[in-house]
């Protein structure tokens, strides 16, 4: 698989993963409010005051199924985005160290042709990856004619 397929595929599969959270999350909010009317016909709610109710209710949830299960349903969800969005976010990663390193070898090829940093601009538009494959092309031509004149290629044969 190619690196744009693979962004795309985990992009897809994050879009899905954050839409499958807003179902998990209003499945929760459902749940959550089905199980405290429960606990408040079973009277496990009740209280003197509003942080005894609380507090019960609390706990109360905590020995509803229902409840328990679309809690779990909601962090499976979460977590499973979280996953993506550090999987994407290490492919990112990669990405650019592929980048710098590409970087790197062009400012090698620069220096190796002699190219310095107040050379002239030999494409005309001060684009440093035009003027490095200005040099690139160049660097090609005079290999393609070195083996011409070694009789490793046929010098009708250019690479480009």
């Amino acid at each position: 698989m190619d690196i744009a397929a693979g962004f795309t595929e985990l992009r897809l599969s994050l879009a899905e993963a954050r839409s499958n959270l807003r179902s998990a999350k209003d499945a929760f909010e459902v749940a959550e409010a089905q199980a405290e009317q429960r606990a408040i016909d079973s009277g496990l709610a009740g209280g003197k005051n509003i942080e005894e109710r609380q507090r019960n209710t609390l706990l109360a949830l905590q020995q509803d199924s229902a409840y328990l299960a679309a809690q779990k349903a909601l962090r499976g969800a979460e977590g499973n985005v979280d996953r993506l969005e550090a999987l994407l976010e290490g492919a990112r990663d990669a990405r650019r160290i592929d980048e710098w390193r590409i970087r790197a070898q062009l400012v090698g090829a620069l220096n190796r042709a002699g190219v310095a940093s107040d050379s002239p601009d030999r494409a005309g538009d001060g684009a440093f990856d035009d003027t490095a494959q200005s040099v690139l092309d160049d660097a090609i031509v005079g290999a393609v004619a070195l083996a011409a004149d070694r009789g490793v290629i046929d010098e009708e044969w250019m690479p480009f």
